[in-house]
This record gives C-alpha cells, sequence and structure tokens, in this order.
C-alpha cells in the first residue's frame, strides 16, 4: 500500500487561491516517488473546497428545467457552459455554500434537498474537492419573480436555463454552433443522464 511521506510548499510567491506542491510518497513496492500537486489555499474548515449545484427549476406552466452559467475562463481562453457553483466559505457547509451561491450567481432562491459525498474532482492533478447539492427553484414563487444576480466584480456570468429533457442534445449544440466549452461535471451529468435513460438503468 502506497503511503504519503512528504508534501512540500512550492509556491509560487503571490498566488492568492493556489499553490504548487511536490509531494514524496512510497509505492507498495517500498520505492520513494514524486508527484506534483496543484492545491487550494482555501479550504473551508469542513475539509471540503467546493459545491456544483444542480438547480432544478420547476413552474405550473413549464417543463422541468435546469439552471446553467456561461462564462469566459481565461485558463481555457473560451467560455464555458457550467452549473452554478462556487468554493465554500470558511465556516460553511456545502448546503449552506449552495444556497448562497445560488442566490449570487443566478438570483434564484431555493431550497437544498440533497448533497452528495466528497468526491475529487481532477485527483492526477490536485487535491481539489468538492461536494455535490441538488436544490429545487419554485419558479412561481414571489422571491423567484424578478430574479438578479449578486455578481462580484470581475463576475460576467451568463445565467440560462434550459429542460432537463435533452440536455446531452443541448449542451453538444451549444458547443458546435456557438463554440463554447463544456465543464467536465456538467457533461457527465448529461451523459450519464442520456445513457441511463438508453440502457433502462435504475437508481
Amino acid at each position: 500500500m502506497s503511503k504519503l511521506l512528504e508534501r512540500k510548499d512550492f509556491g509560487p510567491h503571490g498566488f492568492r487561491w493556489l499553490t504548487l506542491k511536490r509531494v514524496l510518497y512510497q509505492d507498495p513496492s517500498g520505492r520513494k516517488r514524486v508527484w506534483e500537486s496543484a492545491e487550494r489555499t482555501t479550504r473551508a474548515a469542513s475539509g471540503c473546497d467546493a459545491v456544483a449545484i444542480i438547480a432544478k427549476v420547476r413552474s405550473k406552466s413549464e417543463p422541468l428545467k435546469i439552471i446553467l452559467e456561461a462564462q469566459y475562463r481565461p485558463s481555457q481562453d473560451a467560455v464555458v457552459v457550467e452549473v452554478p457553483a462556487g468554493l465554500i466559505d470558511q465556516e460553511e457547509d456545502a448546503s449552506q455554500a449552495a444556497a448562497r451561491e445560488l442566490k449570487e450567481e443566478t438570483g434564484y432562491t431555493g431550497q437544498v434537498t440533497a448533497v452528495s459525498e466528497l468526491c475529487f474532482s481532477d485527483p492526477g492533478m490536485t487535491n481539489s474537492n468538492m461536494q455535490w447539492a441538488v436544490v429545487d427553484v419554485d419558479a412561481d414563487a414571489a422571491e423567484n419573480a424578478n430574479v438578479k444576480p449578486e455578481l462580484e466584480p470581475g463576475e460576467f456570468i451568463d445565467v440560462f436555463l434550459v429542460p432537463f429533457k435533452g440536455l446531452h442534445k443541448t449542451l453538444l449544440e451549444l458547443q458546435k454552433e456557438r463554440g463554447w466549452q463544456l465543464d467536465a461535471r456538467l457533461l457527465a451529468y448529461a451523459w450519464g443522464l442520456q445513457h441511463s435513460q438508453d440502457w433502462d438503468v435504475g437508481g
């Protein structure tokens, strides 16, 4: 069994949100090896970095919809389609962060109905982790009549709703027609929905 021996900070100096680490570990054969890792500097007291939100928008007059976002991501030099998401503040848990982030980024108010177990976003590159949250949004409620995001300076997010039915197809159309890229979490979710229907897989 492998075991961690040392985790050493390699900066770079002046970075606010991320740091680089050189990780020394021992593999099952007893050989010492080195791994390079990018890590967040903002991990909450709960031990979780971030939350991603599946916001289910219900209305008496419309089919079930999901809230999506499109924003320019400098790392990709492209507009990326994502679910609402954000870092968890120090004294928050994932449920509290989900309600706050949804309100701030989209203007919608909802009820958190489920929170996933902790999972890792890209374990080969980083120790960054997250939890999923499901939020039910009543589009007919007074608080959601005239929604207005509460974005921070430097945030430029386009919010839009699409039907849950055909989500995977919609994402592929956005990618083809607008040149938008797809967040891996969102695509994996849509891909799973599509194939669970194709294969008649139960919960």
